[in-house]
Parts: structure tokens; sequence; C-alpha cells
């Protein structure tokens, strides 16, 4: 097919790894907006976006923590992170000086012992660029959640145009569910993730559907360590290994929602019909959480083979088919013109 010179809208997809300051996030693209199902139900998204292959690690959450924690008066470090076999993080040095590094061999398993507060301060800090200071509004409290030194639902609010724009938030239930249960060939939902089939709970790397739970290795195991099991995107452990905070709320009950289970939950607590209403301050060692992102486009033109994509990538020059120039990055972006449609065509930035 050949690569149209768009006179239709550009999509992009920003389906790969974004380079970041000190934190690398890996993400799978979930596209198929407006998939079937009825408005308002679980897994129905009228929007692409991007979800975390993997669970946040102990690696991205010390760094961040050392970006951030030298004091730490929101609590983002839990002491049981180091005391505990299952944590993965140790602290050193007094307040105002605090450093952080990962335990032998914990870099790349899931940090746990973290609450909806500390996931929501990690986010932000990802949304205004991973930048090094106190915890205040440049660097935790603000960004899609502002949180104002405050670790409270009453006092929690989401900044949706912040998120439109790009920013790094949770997953909502519509958008966790549809990552982990959602068959895009029958058009139909999962009873577990990628799979109608219960996981088999076993040790890693086992099979082609395989999880950590019902205590099947007595602890957590690295991210991504059952390689033949993924969801179908692409995502690692939405079954197993920590239950993971998403942005369903429940402000007066003071509720937040898990989902997926963790390393010692039965059966019925991975399945898309089930979730868990916790304390938004629990902190326990099968806690913990991934990220999403909005997926980028349709974007309009601004003259004969340039679009404007905004802050992401500026305008881009569109019409060496099949390499698209960003001045931005300045970098060639290889459009493949084998994926393209006639509305558009996906952009694949080269890791």
């Amino acid at each position: 097919m050949k690569f149209p010179k768009f006179a239709l809208p550009l999509f992009l997809i920003a389906s790969s790894i974004h380079e970041l300051p000190a934190v690398t996030v890996d993400f799978v693209p979930v596209v198929n907006a407006g998939d079937p199902g009825s408005p308002g139900e679980e897994g129905v998204v009228p929007y692409s976006y991007e979800i975390g292959r993997h669970e946040v690690t102990n690696q991205q959450y010390a760094a961040f923590l050392n970006a951030v924690a030298k004091s730490d008066p929101n609590a983002l470090y839990n002491p049981l992170m180091g005391t505990e076999p299952e944590g993965g993080i140790n602290r050193s040095g007094a307040d105002g000086s605090y450093q952080y590094a990962v335990k032998a061999g914990r870099g790349n398993f899931p940090v746990n012992y973290v609450s909806i507060f500390d996931a929501w301060r990690f986010v932000n800090w990802l949304t205004n660029g991973q930048p090094a200071g106190a915890q205040s509004s440049a660097t935790t409290e603000s960004g899609v959640y502002h949180l104002n030194g405050q670790s409270s639902l009453q006092a929690f609010s989401a900044d949706f145009e912040v998120w439109s724009g790009g920013g790094f938030a949770l997953p909502n239930a519509y958008e966790w569910v549809k990552a982990a249960y959602f068959d895009r060939q029958s058009g139909s939902f999962y009873d577990y993730p990628g799979s109608n089939s219960a996981p088999v709970a076993e040790a890693a790397p086992g099979g082609s559907n395989s999880a950590n739970y019902l205590d099947a290795v007595g602890g957590l195991t690295a991210s991504g360590a059952y390689t033949q099991t993924t969801g179908p995107y692409g995502t690692s452990d939405q079954a197993g290994n920590v239950k993971e905070w998403t942005d369903s709320i429940n402000v007066a009950n003071n509720l937040a929602a898990r989902r997926g289970g963790g390393f010692s939950s039965p059966l019925p607590d991975l399945a898309r019909a089930n979730f868990e209403n916790a304390d938004p301050l629990d902190e326990g060692p099968d806690s913990g959480f991934r990220i999403v992102r909005k997926m980028w486009g349709p974007y309009s033109f601004v003259a004969a083979g340039h679009v404007d994509t905004g802050d992401f990538l500026d305008v881009l020059w569109v019409t060496l088919d099949p390499w698209v120039w960003s001045g931005k990055m300045q970098k060639w972006l290889y459009a493949d013109s084998t994926e393209v449609a006639d509305g558009g065509g996906w952009i694949y930035i080269p890791r």
C-alpha cells in the first residue's frame, strides 16, 4: 500500500519506550477505541491509550525517592521496604539527606508497601518531568492529581486537561480491565487476564497461562518473569504478583479499588468480575501499581505536508514516504506503510 500524503488526520502512537531523565517506562498501546460492549461497562474505553508493560519496579521507585525524598514529609518511603524480606529498597542517612538504594537482586521486582497516594505522587513526578527537589507542587503535589500535601480522598482532585495533554496517571477500572481481559479477535472479554481458563499457580517462567498467586512461590516474582504469559495487548503480571491500585475510588466510603490479585490471593481475586475495595492508605507487601498515558491523535494539518501535534512532537513534516521528520525530537520517525489505512498511519518512535 502506498503511504498516503496525510490528506486525513494523522494518528500518532508512541508504542515503545519513553526516554525520561531518570526513569524509562515501557508502554504497550491499547487500541480498538470504541470496542464492542455496552457504554459504562468496565473494559469499554472510547479512546486509545498506553499502559505500562510491567508494574512499577523498585529501581524506578528508588529513583523517584532519591529525587524528591531527601526529606519525606508525605512518607513516600515505608520502612518495611527495607526491613521486610519482600521489600526492595533500603534507606540510609538522616532527614534532609536521606539516600535510597535498591536491595541486591530486587531492582526488577515490583515496588510494594505503597499506598494509592504514593502512586499518585510518583505519576505526578513523571508528569512534571522527573525534577529533583522537595515534595511540592513542582514535583509531587500537582500534575494529573492535586494533592497539596494531603493524603485524603476528600482533599484529592484530578486535572483531566493535564491527563489529556500527556500526563501520566493510574489506570481507571475501564482501562485496567480492557488491557487485561479484552479479546480483540472475538470482541468479548476473557474471564481471567488473557484467558478464559484459570491461570496455573506455579513458579516462573511457567507456561502460556501461569501466574504468581496462591503463594505459588511464597512471595513476589520479578516483573515479566512469566515470559510466556502476556495479556491481550502485551502486559505482564496483571494476574497475581501485586494487587494494583486503580483510579476507581469511592470518596464517600474512603475506598480505592485494586485489581488483579497478589502473590497470596485466591483465584477469584484474579477474575474480571472481582476487585478489592481497599483503604487508600494501605501499604501491604502485595500492594503495587502500573501507569497509563493517553495515546496521541488525531491531529489537524496546518499546511500542505505538515501536521501539528501540539506539545508532543510539535509540527511534523510528513511528505517523504515513509519517513516523518520531527523538529522537536530532531530525528526521523518511521511510518510503516504496511500499517497505514486511509484515515492515517502508525508512527513508530525508534528506541
